[in-house]
């Protein structure tokens, strides 16, 4: 229990940076009697975190989320390491002159990169009972993106599916003479596997029971482009009506998609630079009025996510 105890203890603070050395007795634990001795030396830094995979792990940078990951910890000279990944490295955002890598840095368990030398900036502790890795970073190291932004990497292709919409109707109209039927029946389906959309949609009519045949309508593959923020379309189709009237084509055509950009638009403002003493918060004001505030850790900050709809005369 008291073993059980120091780990619940120490885990939640420093984790990549080793705190002040202190040493535990071993000989209070309690062990069976001609079994190995608990080895408690991996506890002297602060540091009980056993390597591993640890998996679902959440990314606190700078104390806003940033998504999930998997995370792996390797032992480098009896102190526990992470692995920093490209799907940890994607997650951060950071820009190049923070990451400090080499060839030389790649230990010889799987090329792994090692996170407190690869950003000597940062500070890190991971919380396992909580499965939380907080992370700090200088703001001036960090991509500053639009308010609203999902990195790319955290994007979700959805869940193989197939599905079929239809519409159906069906009326008479009699006069003197005649009885007339009509009839009606539209299909929408599609198919969504590993992040490709196949579409169809068609309709059909009958008229006094007679088929008038059946009309594709459209009949296409569709994929998203991630990194042009862009949908990918090929076969027959319908163009959107942004600029001109639709057109029916058959062919390909990549064309933007302002579904894959953040809510707010970045447009012109002034950047704000400075350097923080401690954790802070900054505070924007214009004509006395606050427009904008925000929280930076300690080192280099600079702003510049302002937005037309701050930057307001009152």
């Amino acid at each position: 229990m008291i073993f059980f105890s120091l780990c619940s203890f120490i885990l939640p603070y420093s984790f990549v940076h080793a705190a002040e050395k202190v040493e535990f007795d071993s000989s209070f634990l309690h062990q069976e009697l001609g079994q190995k001795t608990i080895d408690t030396n991996r506890f002297n830094t602060g540091n009980a975190i056993t390597p591993g995979n640890y998996y679902n792990i959440d990314l606190y940078l700078n104390t806003e989320w940033k998504g999930k990951f998997d995370m792996n910890v390797i032992d480098i000279n009896n102190k526990s390491e992470i692995c920093l990944t490209p799907e940890l490295l994607d997650l951060l955002d950071l820009k190049d002159e923070a990451i400090h890598s080499s060839s030389e840095q790649q230990t010889e368990n799987n090329n792994c990169l090692p996170f407190s030398i690869t950003i000597p900036e940062g500070k890190a502790n991971f919380d396992i009972n909580a499965l939380r890795f907080n992370v700090e970073i200088p703001q001036a190291y960090v991509v500053q993106r639009p308010r609203g932004y999902i990195s790319p990497a955290q994007w979700q292709n959805g869940v193989p599916t197939f599905f079929v919409n239809y519409d159906a109707n069906t009326y008479q109209y009699q006069s003197a003479e005649q009885k007339n039927t009509q009839s009606y029946l539209s299909l929408y389906s599609g198919i969504n596997f590993a992040g490709w959309a196949l579409r169809h949609r068609g309709s059909i009519s009958w008229f006094n029971q007679e088929s008038q045949g059946y009309i594709n309508n459209d009949n296409y593959l569709q994929h998203d482009v991630a990194f042009l923020r862009s949908q990918f379309m090929l076969g027959d189709f319908t163009t959107r009506n942004e600029v001109m009237e639709n057109i029916a084509i058959r062919g390909a055509s990549l064309t933007s998609d302002d579904a894959m950009l953040p809510n707010s638009v970045r447009s012109y403002a002034p950047v704000i630079q400075g350097v923080a003493n401690s954790n802070a918060k900054v505070t924007v004001r214009q004509n006395n009025y606050v427009i904008y505030e925000a929280t930076v850790p300690a080192g280099p900050f600079k702003i510049d996510d302002l937005y037309q709809q701050d930057i307001v005369t009152i």
